[in-house]
């Protein structure tokens, strides 16, 4: 079957952060400059993500394009990005944690070597819009995770938190 230019090839991955954060570093995975968020650190807030990767918790799903270039672009999970690669390079300390009360006010590099080895192990999916996919539909794509999936997550989460089912449903 020939392929239509509205045709999305997609690769589905997991990846470590390791290998991530080291692609990021070394230029082969960025930012689309238009799509950066003004970055304002919420300690607070990264400090329960990285609670998360310490509780072996799903966090939600990157997408990155394949761009023709060769370079990775990342057009949807910036911010999950930003949690960790800033906590790994020491950008805040780890606050406000109740489950991990004994980490809060430590850096990444102030963590024992098992926790740091954890972190960066850490597998995180990612799907990857191949470059044979059109620019037009990535774009589209794109636009529809920003106005559906994310915000029904959030409104899922603000109707669980108002009627109070996760509690309801550990009590059973």
């Amino acid at each position: 079957m020939k392929k239509n230019q509205n045709d999305i090839v997609t690769k589905p991955d997991c990846l470590e952060i390791n290998v991530l954060y080291k692609n990021f570093k070394n230029g082969e995975l960025n930012f689309f400059p238009s799509l950066e968020q003004s970055f304002v650190l919420d300690k607070k807030k990264y400090s329960h993500f990285i609670a998360l990767v310490l509780s072996d918790m799903p966090v939600p799903m990157i997408y990155i394009s394949e761009e023709k270039n060769g370079k990775e672009y990342v057009i949807d999970g910036q911010n999950r990005f930003n949690y960790f690669f800033s906590f790994i390079d020491g950008g805040f300390e780890l606050t406000g944690l109740r489950e991990y009360k004994e980490l809060n006010g430590l850096n990444f590099n102030q963590l024992s070597e098992e926790l740091k080895k954890k972190i960066l192990a850490y597998k995180i999916i990612v799907n990857r819009f191949k470059n044979e996919s059109g620019n037009d539909l990535r774009q589209e794509i794109f636009m529809r995770l920003g106005d559906a999936e994310f915000s029904l997550m959030n409104e899922v989460y603000k109707k669980a938190k108002e009627s109070n089912w996760i509690f309801q449903f550990s009590k059973n």
